[in-house]
């Protein structure tokens, strides 16, 4: 290599080295998580330790604790460094055929499940806020924080939470199963209260935003659960080969 292109080389990389030094700290972060947190589309499936299912938005872990660190919120304890959604659309593309997705080594995250109307609309303003978390019942211990969105009105139905101690068959996980006081059905022609536990929109950010924030302006990830049926997985799958309960459309 000539000395010419030698110099010139090192003039570029001294400015690419200066134009990285210049960013602000929570700048150079995003730009390092939107460069190492691509999802891979049509992954296959498995089988992780903690699952979020529908038809009503169903949270399952084998264990659960508080977060201390988030209003003392319960948390699912596991790994949440890898992110699976099964059977979602774009958000703005309602037609496009089902498919997966995976995160598969993400940094500290958020993510917004919105819930639906009586008449199975999609809507924001219930549902539930999930946080990557190092304070799952004990400082250092990796978990998934529920949060209620901040305009919901939300409870867990208490037969089946678990903090009661229920479990059921998805592997004897635990339980705890969303539910919207907001949604009041008089007139079962007018609408349905069941209907309304569903999932529809799911908005990924890396990393969680700052209080206030609106979570669909800029993720990194933005879903429709179609029908309500999606599920959402986190952790290592324990079994490849187990396909989900939902549609099976890649």
């Amino acid at each position: 290599m000539r000395i010419a292109e030698l110099a010139f080389a090192g003039v570029l990389g001294g400015a690419c080295f200066f134009g990285l030094a210049i960013l602000s700290v929570p700048k150079l972060h995003t730009l390092l998580d939107k460069l190492f947190n691509k999802p891979i589309v049509n992954p296959g499936s498995g089988n992780p330790p903690i699952k979020i299912r529908g038809g009503a938005m169903t949270f399952r872990a084998t264990s659960w604790a508080k977060d201390a660190s988030n209003g003392n919120n319960p948390c699912m304890v596991g790994d949440w460094t890898r992110i699976e959604l099964d059977d979602v659309v774009p958000v703005n593309q309602p037609t496009t055929s089902q498919f997966s997705v995976v995160y598969p080594s993400a940094s500290s995250w958020q993510m917004d499940l919105y819930s639906r109307t009586k008449n199975g609309m999609a809507q924001k303003n219930d549902g539930v806020r999930l946080l990557s978390t190092k304070n799952c019942g004990s400082p250092g211990t990796n978990g998934i924080t529920l949060i209620p969105e901040p305009n919901s009105d939300l409870e867990y139905y208490p037969w089946q939470d678990a903090d009661s101690g229920v479990t059921d068959e998805d592997q004897a996980t635990k339980i705890k199963r969303f539910r919207d006081l907001d949604c009041v059905v008089t007139d079962v022609s007018k609408g349905d209260e069941d209907m309304c536990e569903h999932i529809s929109n799911i908005y990924i950010n890396i990393p969680p935003l700052k209080p206030g924030d609106d979570p669909s302006k800029k993720p990194v990830g933005a879903y429709l659960c179609l029908n309500g049926e999606c599920v959402l997985g986190f952790g290592t799958p324990t079994n490849p080969t187990e396909l989900r309960t939902a549609s099976t459309s890649r």
